[in-house]
């Protein structure tokens, strides 16, 4: 496990979401609210990618 110890926003949400996707780890949170904060991140995180893939395209 790596402590990932930075101010606040300064990606730490952003990081996790990256580390879990490159090791398949899952995201375990404790509450309903932080789980709906991670999937709502998770989307942004997700949008922002596909419309950058989009623009190098063009």
């Amino acid at each position: 496990m790596e402590i990932f110890n930075v101010p606040r926003g300064c990606g730490k949400t952003t990081h996790l979401i990256m580390e879990a996707t490159k090791t398949g780890c899952p995201i375990v949170v404790g509450l309903q609210t932080q789980k709906k904060y991670l999937e709502e991140t998770i989307k942004k995180s997700l949008t922002s990618m596909l419309m950058y893939i989009q623009f190098k395209k063009s």
